[in-house]
């Protein structure tokens, strides 16, 4: 280790410890799936997506550090050799665009996740299809800006290349950060808002709160990168501070889409019953003073008649209850029904 300088000593111990415990969480959601015998859903295929690329993003930087002569070389000077120079460039641009694709995965997994909890209700479903399609917006706008930054393309790590014409590297990585961070804030704040209108104690509501403010490591992280954006004064300055930050907030990110299915490592066992499973998905909305079960009012807004009916598909919770096709339910009164 004493080989490595201290930048490349940083993102080395930051690659290992983010890629492991990105990986943990991400297998504890799988055993959580498995133990309770769900589908994998769309949420687990972005989560999934995302970590496949992290480990794709983590292995070409350690490939970088442990390369180099000067292991954990990441600022170019007027000795670094034409290869060095051109060796941070790729990595550069190479992780700059794993991180904008597994990034947006990670953001639709968390909001897929949201969707099948608070989907329930109108407003907050609404809120969450229009954040997915930002996410999205966000991913076109910025790979392409990322990829065409030079004319021609090589021209971003091909140093010698006299007539290349390049954006300066940090105005698109400054617009790409600021923005990423709006984002990452209205994310955060938009289950707590929707945490409060579940039927549990305040001490469970702040518990549960709490679970999602965890997403705010994300922001921190995004801030702190956004800081060492901002001091770049030109194309050779060290980058290992901003490359640092971004795997942080790369796995953070997958991390905190893990959070809601893994509720499921807390379920209760009532007595007398082998099998029963409670969670956060079992609290119940109130309309009108009236109370319904969440699970079962979800499954009635899928397809219901008047004057009662069978619910043929009831909402899946995936974290951890478990949930039967075609229970027998009857509608609920008009006064405790939801404005769709």
């Amino acid at each position: 280790m004493s080989r490595f300088t201290p930048e490349g000593e940083l993102n080395f111990i930051g690659c290992l410890v983010t890629l492991s415990a990105s990986s943990l969480f991400v297998g504890l959601r799988s055993y959580v799936q498995l133990r309770s015998k769900q589908c994998v859903s769309g949420a687990d295929r972005f989560c999934f997506s995302a970590l496949v690329i992290f480990t794709a993003y983590c292995a070409y930087l350690l490939t970088h550090i442990l390369a180099v002569p000067v292991k954990g070389a990441f600022a170019v000077t007027s000795s670094t050799s034409h290869e060095k120079a051109e060796s941070l460039m790729k990595v550069t641009f190479a992780c700059s665009i794993l991180f904008i694709n597994g990034i947006t995965l990670a953001k639709l997994s968390i909001l897929a996740g949201y969707k099948a909890t608070f989907a329930i209700q109108r407003q907050y479903r609404h809120i969450i299809m229009g954040l997915a399609a930002l996410c999205i917006a966000w991913w076109g706008c910025f790979i392409l800006v990322t990829i065409f930054q030079c004319n021609p393309v090589q021209a971003m790590w091909d140093i010698s290349d006299d007539r290349k014409r390049c954006l300066p590297v940090w105005k698109p990585l400054l617009a790409a950060e600021i923005s990423n961070l709006i984002i990452d804030i209205l994310i955060l704040i938009t289950p707590i808002l929707a945490t409060w209108r579940l039927n549990m104690p305040a001490h469970k509501k702040w518990a549960v709160a709490g679970i999602f403010l965890v997403g705010a490591l994300v922001c921190v992280s995004s801030i702190l990168r956004l800081v060492s954006i901002a001091r770049f004064g030109n194309e050779f300055d060290d980058t290992s501070k901003v490359m640092f930050y971004l795997t942080i907030q790369f796995g953070l990110a997958i991390i905190c889409g893990c959070l809601l299915p893994l509720n499921g490592l807390f379920v209760r066992r009532n007595k007398g019953a082998s099998k029963s499973r409670t969670s956060v998905y079992d609290a119940t909305f109130r309309e009108d003073h009236v109370s319904i079960p969440a699970y079962k009012l979800a499954g009635q807004l899928k397809k219901t008649k008047r004057g009662g009916s069978r619910v043929l598909s009831l909402a899946r919770s995936w974290a951890g209850h478990d949930v039967r096709q075609g229970e027998e339910s009857i509608t609920p009164p008009p006064a405790a029904r939801i404005n769709r």
